[in-house]
């Protein structure tokens, strides 16, 4: 009996990873909202682990909660912005014909199949080290960090690093356009010999706690015990446990090195030295030059993030700051109900996320920061990287700040370098818009991973 329950099971296991076969890869197609034709793009992609994910590219960048294939009809969900899409295939499996739903309203919505998604450089098991699962507690805030910990297999202790994704909650492998960056990195640098520590924010995953609802100085203290962890471990060397951060991560690296004489180096990728604020100003207005938004959004988010703005630097408790973004969203609405919407969402969909993400505590210590306040008392070795062509976090004005705040620390061992024509992601691009990221198949740069590796052994080296 048991032996046919397991037969039973495994024709299941089969059938179903068959009919998934059938939506693996990108889809297009064009339906029609408010007299405009809508273009809009997803792929959908088999994981490491057997599971299903997709992700919408157009006309929002936005992952789905939901993937569900049954009886030939796939079912994508998303809960961030309230819409679905079911689809059955046609008989050659090129195309898609489905219904498009947002609320209550429900429209036609039939993709083709696009060109194959390749992501060559994603690892594959099994790999030349150990990688083991592991927890890490932050005892201070009483969070525990789901994550793993790539070893090298060689003789005596080796050094280790810790990587830290941007801004907002990430997995492990910090994934994007189902480019997994910090998994490309943590295997190439395990590979090279150094011991890589990587985790699922706070509450992604099996991680505890609320990303949103804790700020970079809590992020730090996570940090913190990840190097406690490190150091109880024989295999690493614990004078020489580093950090990378990515992003908004980099502060997160700088906060960590500001207060611990332990922390033997930290590598910046992307990492903003400007304020803050005055660097989420300036991405939105180089993604919407570069065509990553529309003028509607572009429009909404800067008008809105004024407002916000005012709320927080005049100290607004967030109950009477939610009443006044809402009286800004009805004065709002009213104007694009007269204007038009362009857009695949309506506006109320925006707001929902907006004031979320505004007034969350995250944010508000962000609106604030300085990362030069912290960077100005780091003194151990810095490597400081960033893309010639990158939009989010522009490397010119950001590393002038970086090297600014580093003399002024007395930081004798530091280097900055621009890389000619990487992204934000560090891969090597074309157009260079955020969406480009979706079609290339490079998830980082080689000779970024180069510079990376050969920088963190010549420190340890010293």
């Amino acid at each position: 009996m048991m032996k046919q329950t397991h037969v039973i099971l495994l024709l299941l296991f089969i059938s179903n990873w068959a009919i998934s076969q059938n939506y693996m890869g990108s889809w297009k197609g064009e339906t029609m909202v408010a007299d405009s034709t809508i273009v809009v793009k997803f792929n959908v992609m088999l994981q490491e682990d057997s599971t299903v994910k997709a992700m919408m590219l157009n006309p929002v960048f936005d992952k789905f909660t939901g993937v569900n294939y049954c009886c030939d009809t796939l079912h994508l969900i998303s809960e961030k912005f309230g819409y679905e899409y079911k689809a059955v295939p046609t008989l050659d499996l090129n195309k898609l014909t489905g219904q498009f739903k947002m609320g209550t309203t429900v429209f036609p919505l039939d993709v083709s199949r696009g060109d194959p998604i390749f992501r060559p450089q994603t690892p594959q098991k099994p790999y030349p080290y150990l990688s083991e699962e592991v927890v890490i507690e932050n005892k201070t805030d009483s969070v525990t960090l789901s994550a793993t910990l790539t070893i090298p297999h060689s003789q005596g202790t080796v050094p280790a690093v810790i990587l830290i994704s941007g801004s907002s909650p990430a997995t492990r492998d910090t994934e994007s356009f189902h480019h997994k960056s910090f998994l490309v990195l943590a295997d190439y640098l395990t590979r090279k010999g150094i011991a890589v520590l990587r985790y699922d924010s706070r509450g992604v995953g099996k991680s505890t706690g609320n990303f949103y609802s804790s700020t970079p100085l809590n992020f730090a203290q996570d940090i913190e015990a990840g190097i406690k962890f490190l150091g109880s471990r024989k295999k690493i060397n614990k004078n020489q446990i580093g950090l990378i951060g990515h992003s908004a991560g980099g502060v997160v690296a700088s906060i960590t090195a500001s207060q611990n004489p332990e922390v033997a180096f930290i590598v910046l990728l992307a990492s903003p030295g400007i304020n803050l604020k005055d660097d989420f100003i300036l991405q939105k207005e180089l993604l919407y030059q570069n065509g990553d938004t529309s003028h509607e959004e572009y429009l909404l988010n800067k008008n809105f993030q004024e407002t916000a703005y005012r709320l927080i630097e005049n100290n607004i408790d967030t109950a009477s700051a939610k009443d006044s973004l809402q009286q800004f969203k009805k004065q709002y609405l009213e104007r694009w109900n007269e204007d038009g919407w362009n857009h695949f969402l309506p506006p109320e969909y925006f707001f929902i996320k907006m004031v979320r993400d505004y007034l969350s505590a995250y944010n508000r210590f962000n609106w604030r920061c300085n990362p030069a306040d912290y960077l100005e008392k780091v003194t151990c070795p810095v490597l400081s990287l960033n893309g010639s062509k990158d939009i989010q976090v522009p490397s010119e004005i950001n590393q002038q700040a970086i090297e600014k705040a580093l003399i002024k620390a007395g930081n004798q061992h530091f280097e900055i370098e621009e890389m000619e024509g990487l992204n934000h992601q560090f891969q090597e691009c074309i157009t260079c818009s955020f969406m480009e990221s979706a079609d290339l198949e490079q998830t980082f740069s080689p000779k970024a991973l180069s510079k990376i590796s050969a920088w963190i052994s010549s420190v340890i080296q010293k």
